[in-house]
C-alpha cells in the first residue's frame, strides 16, 4: 500500500533509504576486500617452496572454507551495491516517487471536487484514475441504467440427468448506460464535444476510470461509446445537449512477477489454412446511429457478446455493414 507523501518528504526519506544503503554497501566491500586478502595469503603459503605435505594439505582443506566464505560475502557485496545504485537512483528521481504521484492524485481529486461544475451539480462522472488536471472528469446524466452481473460454471455430467458444478468463476460487472452530455444553459457544444473527446480518449487508451453513480466502481473501463450528434435532447432547460450509449466494465490490474522463458521458435513447415468459424448467421444491417448495446438489448444478447462478433470499434460502425449478434 502506497503513503502519500509530499516532495520533500520523499526527498527526505528516499536520501535517508539512499544513506543506509550506501552504508551497507561499504561495510559489505570492506568484509569482501579483507577476505580476498586472506584467500590471497593462504595461497601464497600453499604455494612456499620447502612446505610440507602434510601442513599443504591442511592449507588447502582450509582455502576451501576460506573460498567458501569469500564466495559469501562476494554475494552479498553484490546485492549491498545493487540495492546502493537503485536506492541512489529512487532519491535522484523521487520527485517521480509512487508517494509522490499518490499524493499529485489525491490533491487533484481534492481540487477537482471544489470545481464549480462538480460542486453544483447532481449528475454522473467518469474520471482517471490518475487524473492529470483538475478538470479531468467528464459529467453526464443517465436515462437508462442496464447493469449486467454473470458468473460461468463448468459442470461435468456423471450420470444420464446428472451434472457435477466443478468451477464457478464471476465474470466483471458490465454496465450499460444510456444517457447525455451537456443540457444546463452555460453548456457550448465546444464544451461538449471535450468531453466527449475525453471519453473516446478512454475508451481507446483503455484508461482507468473511476464510475460514479447508483452503482459505482472504483476501478473500470469504458469497454464501448457511442455518442449520437443527430439527436438532440432537452436536458433540464439548456438547449446543447448529446445523447450517447456506453459500455462500462469493471477490471481489475495485477502484476505478474514471473519471468517468461526464452524459446527458440523453429520453423514448422507450411501449413494448411484453418477454415474461418462462423460468426453466427444472426445478423443486422447498420444503420446510422446504431450501437452494439442498442443491437445487443433489441435482440437480448451480451454487448461482450456482439463485440467479440464484429471488427468494427465501437465508436466507428459504418453504415450499410452486417453487425452479427
Amino acid at each position: 500500500m502506497v503513503t502519500a507523501l509530499t516532495p520533500q518528504k520523499a526527498l527526505v526519506k528516499y536520501a535517508r533509504a539512499s544513506l543506509k544503503a550506501d552504508k551497507a554497501n561499504r561495510t559489505a566491500k570492506k568484509k569482501y576486500d579483507s577476505w580476498k586478502v586472506k584467500v590471497s595469503k593462504l595461497k601464497k603459503d600453499i604455494d612456499k617452496k620447502g612446505i610440507s605435505k602434510a601442513e599443504k594439505s591442511k592449507l588447502e582443506g582450509r582455502l576451501k572454507k576460506y573460498d567458501k566464505t569469500l564466495s559469501s560475502y562476494k554475494s552479498k557485496y553484490s546485492k549491498a551495491k545493487s540495492a546502493a545504485s537503485k536506492a541512489e537512483h529512487n532519491y535522484k528521481y523521487s520527485a517521480h516517487s509512487p508517494e509522490v504521484n499518490k499524493y499529485h492524485m489525491q490533491n487533484t481529486l481534492k481540487n477537482m471536487k471544489k470545481d464549480r461544475d462538480w460542486k453544483h451539480s447532481d449528475g454522473n462522472y467518469l474520471i482517471p484514475k490518475n487524473p492529470w488536471s483538475n478538470h479531468s472528469y467528464v459529467l453526464f446524466y443517465i436515462t437508462d441504467f442496464q447493469p449486467t452481473h454473470e458468473s460461468s460454471v463448468n459442470s461435468t455430467s456423471v450420470e444420464h440427468g446428472f451434472y457435477v458444478s466443478s468451477v464457478g468463476q464471476m465474470t466483471p460487472p458490465s454496465y450499460s448506460i444510456t444517457g447525455y452530455i451537456g443540457g444546463e444553459p452555460k453548456d457550448t457544444m465546444k464544451d461538449i464535444k471535450k468531453s466527449i473527446d475525453r471519453i473516446q480518449t478512454y475508451a481507446d487508451d483503455t484508461t482507468q476510470v473511476l464510475f460514479t453513480g447508483d452503482q459505482s466502481l472504483k476501478s473500470a473501463v469504458v469497454t464501448s461509446f457511442a455518442p449520437d450528434f443527430n439527436h438532440q435532447v432537452d436536458g433540464g432547460g439548456g438547449t446543447n445537449a448529446v445523447q450517447f450509449s456506453m459500455t462500462i466494465t469493471g477490471v481489475s490490474f495485477a502484476e505478474s512477477n514471473v519471468k517468461k522463458k526464452k524459446h527458440e521458435t523453429k520453423d514448422s513447415g507450411k501449413k494448411k489454412p484453418k477454415k474461418g468459424s462462423s460468426k453466427g448467421s444472426h445478423y443486422v444491417i447498420a444503420k446510422r446511429g446504431d450501437t452494439y448495446w442498442g443491437i445487443a438489448s433489441k435482440h437480448k444478447v451480451s454487448v461482450s457478446s456482439v463485440e467479440k462478433k464484429n471488427k468494427y470499434s465501437a465508436t466507428r460502425i459504418p453504415v450499410g455493414a452486417k453487425i452479427y449478434y
